[in-house]
Protein backbone atom coordinates (compact mmCIF):
# COMPACT_ATOMS: atom_id res chain seq x y z
CA UNK A 1 0.00 0.00 0.00
CA UNK A 2 2.98 2.33 0.49
CA UNK A 3 4.06 2.43 -3.18
CA UNK A 4 1.09 4.42 -4.60
CA UNK A 5 1.46 7.06 -1.86
CA UNK A 6 5.15 7.40 -2.76
CA UNK A 7 4.37 7.75 -6.47
CA UNK A 8 1.72 10.48 -6.10
CA UNK A 9 4.06 13.24 -4.77
CA UNK A 10 6.57 12.34 -7.52
CA UNK A 11 3.82 12.65 -10.14
CA UNK A 12 2.80 16.06 -8.72
CA UNK A 13 6.42 17.26 -8.87
CA UNK A 14 6.66 16.11 -12.48
CA UNK A 15 3.39 17.89 -13.36
CA UNK A 16 4.96 21.12 -12.13
CA UNK A 17 7.71 20.56 -14.71
CA UNK A 18 5.13 20.17 -17.48
CA UNK A 19 3.10 23.37 -17.32
CA UNK A 20 1.09 24.51 -20.34
CA UNK A 21 3.37 25.65 -23.15
CA UNK A 22 6.35 23.48 -22.16
CA UNK A 23 8.03 21.37 -24.85
CA UNK A 24 8.15 17.63 -24.14
CA UNK A 25 9.28 14.41 -25.75
CA UNK A 26 7.00 11.37 -25.74
CA UNK A 27 8.49 8.17 -24.32
CA UNK A 28 7.68 4.73 -22.97
CA UNK A 29 4.41 4.02 -24.78
CA UNK A 30 4.01 0.28 -25.37
CA UNK A 31 0.95 -0.08 -27.61
CA UNK A 32 1.51 -0.37 -31.36
CA UNK A 33 -0.02 3.10 -31.90
CA UNK A 34 1.98 4.49 -28.97
CA UNK A 35 5.28 3.11 -30.24
CA UNK A 36 4.78 5.13 -33.42
CA UNK A 37 4.80 8.42 -31.48
CA UNK A 38 7.59 7.58 -29.01
CA UNK A 39 10.41 10.09 -29.46
CA UNK A 40 8.19 12.75 -31.02
CA UNK A 41 8.16 16.30 -29.70
CA UNK A 42 4.99 17.97 -28.42
CA UNK A 43 3.73 21.01 -26.52
CA UNK A 44 1.77 20.68 -23.27
CA UNK A 45 -1.73 22.16 -23.68
CA UNK A 46 -3.49 21.40 -20.36
CA UNK A 47 -3.85 18.98 -17.47
CA UNK A 48 -6.96 16.80 -17.49
CA UNK A 49 -8.95 15.94 -14.33
CA UNK A 50 -7.72 12.35 -14.78
CA UNK A 51 -4.15 13.54 -14.18
CA UNK A 52 -3.16 13.03 -17.81
CA UNK A 53 -1.67 15.87 -19.80
CA UNK A 54 -3.08 16.91 -23.16
CA UNK A 55 -0.21 17.51 -25.55
CA UNK A 56 -0.17 18.71 -29.13
CA UNK A 57 2.27 16.65 -31.14
CA UNK A 58 4.23 18.60 -33.75
CA UNK A 59 2.00 18.48 -36.79
CA UNK A 60 -1.28 19.13 -34.96
CA UNK A 61 -2.48 15.84 -33.43
CA UNK A 62 -3.55 16.01 -29.73
CA UNK A 63 -3.19 13.16 -27.21
CA UNK A 64 -3.89 12.81 -23.47
CA UNK A 65 -0.85 11.09 -21.95
CA UNK A 66 0.33 10.07 -18.50
CA UNK A 67 3.02 12.26 -16.95
CA UNK A 68 5.43 9.32 -16.83
CA UNK A 69 5.26 9.09 -20.64
CA UNK A 70 6.70 12.58 -21.05
CA UNK A 71 10.20 13.98 -20.62
CA UNK A 72 11.43 17.56 -20.91
CA UNK A 73 12.45 18.09 -24.52
CA UNK A 74 15.89 19.22 -25.56
CA UNK A 75 14.70 21.43 -28.35
CA UNK A 76 17.03 23.12 -30.78
CA UNK A 77 17.43 26.86 -30.26
CA UNK A 78 19.25 29.40 -32.39
CA UNK A 79 22.94 29.01 -31.60
CA UNK A 80 22.67 25.38 -30.44
CA UNK A 81 25.11 22.82 -31.86
CA UNK A 82 23.28 19.82 -33.29
CA UNK A 83 23.96 16.51 -35.00
CA UNK A 84 21.77 15.40 -37.90
CA UNK A 85 20.29 11.88 -37.68
CA UNK A 86 17.44 9.74 -38.96
CA UNK A 87 17.12 11.18 -42.47
CA UNK A 88 15.98 8.51 -44.94
CA UNK A 89 16.23 10.06 -48.43
CA UNK A 90 19.43 9.55 -50.41
CA UNK A 91 20.37 13.24 -50.07
CA UNK A 92 19.40 13.15 -46.39
CA UNK A 93 21.46 10.05 -45.61
CA UNK A 94 24.57 12.00 -46.68
CA UNK A 95 23.80 14.52 -43.88
CA UNK A 96 23.31 11.91 -41.12
CA UNK A 97 26.13 12.21 -38.57
CA UNK A 98 27.10 15.73 -39.68
CA UNK A 99 27.04 18.59 -37.20
CA UNK A 100 25.87 22.16 -37.55
CA UNK A 101 24.45 25.21 -35.81
CA UNK A 102 20.76 26.15 -35.60
CA UNK A 103 20.36 29.60 -37.15
CA UNK A 104 16.63 30.25 -36.68
CA UNK A 105 13.63 29.49 -34.53
CA UNK A 106 11.26 26.74 -35.68
CA UNK A 107 9.13 27.85 -38.61
CA UNK A 108 5.46 27.64 -37.61
CA UNK A 109 4.34 26.43 -41.05
CA UNK A 110 6.98 23.85 -41.97
CA UNK A 111 7.91 22.93 -38.35
CA UNK A 112 11.57 23.01 -39.43
CA UNK A 113 14.69 24.72 -38.15
CA UNK A 114 17.32 26.32 -40.38
CA UNK A 115 20.64 24.56 -39.68
CA UNK A 116 24.01 25.65 -41.06
CA UNK A 117 25.81 22.33 -41.66
CA UNK A 118 29.56 22.40 -40.90
CA UNK A 119 32.04 21.60 -43.65
CA UNK A 120 30.26 23.35 -46.49
CA UNK A 121 26.96 21.48 -46.19
CA UNK A 122 25.01 24.71 -46.55
CA UNK A 123 21.88 25.79 -44.69
CA UNK A 124 19.20 23.08 -44.53
CA UNK A 125 15.63 23.10 -43.18
CA UNK A 126 15.32 20.14 -40.78
CA UNK A 127 12.70 18.82 -38.36
CA UNK A 128 13.43 18.62 -34.62
CA UNK A 129 13.22 14.81 -34.65
CA UNK A 130 16.20 14.78 -37.03
CA UNK A 131 18.35 16.94 -34.76
CA UNK A 132 20.23 15.85 -31.64
CA UNK A 133 21.25 18.79 -29.42
CA UNK A 134 24.95 18.36 -28.60
CA UNK A 135 25.83 20.99 -26.03
CA UNK A 136 22.66 22.32 -24.49
CA UNK A 137 23.45 25.38 -22.40
CA UNK A 138 22.92 25.15 -18.64
CA UNK A 139 20.11 27.46 -17.53
CA UNK A 140 20.14 29.02 -20.99
CA UNK A 141 23.59 30.57 -20.49
CA UNK A 142 26.57 29.92 -22.72
CA UNK A 143 29.87 31.66 -22.19
CA UNK A 144 32.46 31.87 -24.95
CA UNK A 145 35.80 33.23 -23.74
CA UNK A 146 39.29 33.75 -25.04
CA UNK A 147 42.16 35.56 -23.35
CA UNK A 148 45.58 36.80 -24.36
CA UNK A 149 48.09 38.91 -22.52
CA UNK A 150 50.67 41.21 -24.06
CA UNK A 151 52.91 43.45 -21.99
CA UNK A 152 53.81 46.66 -23.79
CA UNK A 153 56.95 48.74 -23.36
CA UNK A 154 55.20 51.36 -21.25
CA UNK A 155 55.84 51.38 -17.52
CA UNK A 156 52.16 51.67 -16.69
CA UNK A 157 49.66 49.41 -18.35
CA UNK A 158 46.56 51.30 -19.54
CA UNK A 159 43.92 48.75 -20.40
CA UNK A 160 40.94 49.98 -22.33
CA UNK A 161 37.69 48.17 -22.92
CA UNK A 162 34.59 48.18 -25.05
CA UNK A 163 31.26 46.83 -23.86
CA UNK A 164 28.30 46.13 -26.16
CA UNK A 165 25.28 45.27 -24.01
CA UNK A 166 22.98 44.20 -26.87
CA UNK A 167 25.00 42.59 -29.63
CA UNK A 168 21.87 41.92 -31.72
CA UNK A 169 20.98 45.64 -31.75
CA UNK A 170 24.55 46.53 -32.77
CA UNK A 171 24.39 43.94 -35.56
CA UNK A 172 21.10 45.38 -36.82
CA UNK A 173 22.58 48.89 -36.85
CA UNK A 174 25.42 47.56 -39.00
CA UNK A 175 22.90 45.69 -41.19
CA UNK A 176 24.44 42.36 -40.20
CA UNK A 177 22.26 39.52 -38.90
CA UNK A 178 23.40 37.84 -35.70
CA UNK A 179 20.31 35.60 -35.42
CA UNK A 180 22.52 32.54 -35.07
CA UNK A 181 23.59 33.83 -31.63
CA UNK A 182 21.35 33.21 -28.62
CA UNK A 183 19.51 36.08 -26.91
CA UNK A 184 20.49 37.97 -24.83
CA UNK A 185 24.02 38.36 -26.15
CA UNK A 186 26.65 40.93 -25.18
CA UNK A 187 30.32 41.56 -25.87
CA UNK A 188 33.15 42.74 -23.64
CA UNK A 189 36.48 43.44 -25.32
CA UNK A 190 39.63 44.57 -23.52
CA UNK A 191 42.41 46.03 -25.61
CA UNK A 192 45.62 48.00 -25.24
Amino acid sequence: HGAPAMQEPAAKRRRVLFKAGRRVQIQGLTSDAGKEINGQLATVIAEESSGRLTVEIDGGCRKALKVENLAPAKTPRPGASVEVHGLKSEAGKALNGKTGVVTSKRDAQSLRYQVDIHGGGGVRALKAENLRVLDEAIWGLTVFADAKSVQGKRAAQEDRYMQVMDLHKAGAALQHSLEHLPRPCSLLAVFE
